[in-house]
């Protein structure tokens, strides 16, 4: 044994909170004495501490004027942890949800684990992990992000039992990865004009992927003379004109 204490079967019960008996892990146990506790607090809120990491082919960081860069190994990777606000949170989420404008493979990954923290402090808690998840819809990706959590078999089932707040992100690791996450930029999309595009069959996006477009791969000559842009899905690989070619339609 390396020496740490796991939770008993009692223990688990109260540090799950809502998770159902089957769906609870074993956790380390939080030694509170070598925490800082205000005397007045009867006993210690327990917390959820949550870490963000960005990494792809470099490092993600902000630089002198605060603004987010890439390809700098000298700038730390954004951490968020109970010290961090909501908003470094709702930062470093939209750095990886709307930032990268490359096709590069980007893994989010929230470490949480069991913290002891002040009831009044403005920290990251559970409670934010619901907020942002709800606000950067998330559940848009969850049918093509894999996760590695042993608790919950899928995205789905950590969304679902986030936004219903019937499960607490406690003492658990889990990842998401983003492969080729599309470019928010609307410059990046090809413009139509209705002058040569046959309405009746213009370029299409996929359902929700409206802006994830890639420029047009090829032109097709229509039958009455017209000419329509084929473009591609860069997140589910599809031609952009026909909804049914995206699998997460």
């Amino acid at each position: 044994m390396d020496g740490t204490r796991y939770a008993s079967d009692g223990e688990s019960d109260r540090l799950s909170c809502s998770t159902p008996r089957n769906q609870v892990v074993d956790k380390p146990v939080v030694d509170v004495s070598k925490q800082h506790v205000h005397p007045n607090d009867a006993h210690v809120k327990l917390r959820t501490q949550i870490a963000i990491g960005l990494s792809y082919k470099g490092i993600w960081g902000k630089n002198a004027d605060g603004l987010y860069v890439h390809e700098n190994a000298k700038l730390k990777p954004i951490h968020i942890d109970t010290n961090s606000t909501l908003k470094d949170l709702k930062d470093a989420v939209y750095l990886a949800l709307n930032l990268s404008r490359y096709t590069y493979q980007i893994t989010l990954r929230f470490f949480a684990r069991i913290w002891s923290q002040y009831e009044s402090c403005d920290c990251v808690t559970d409670q934010h992990v619901k907020l942002f998840i709800s606000e950067q819809n998330l559940k848009s990706i969850k049918h093509r992000s894999p996760l590695f959590v042993d608790a919950a078999p899928s995205v789905s089932v950590l969304y679902d039992e986030i936004k219903d707040s019937n499960w607490q992100l406690q003492g658990m690791l889990c990842g998401i990865s983003l492969s080729r996450l599309a470019s928010t930029d609307s410059s990046r999309l090809e413009s139509r004009s209705e002058s040569n595009t046959d309405e009746d069959d213009a370029s299409v996006p996929c359902n929700e992927h409206s802006k994830t477009l890639d420029r047009p791969r090829k032109k097709q000559n229509l039958s009455n003379g017209k000419v329509r842009s084929i473009y591609r899905c860069r997140i589910c690989e599809g031609d952009g004109h026909n909804k049914r070619t995206c699998p997460y339609a």
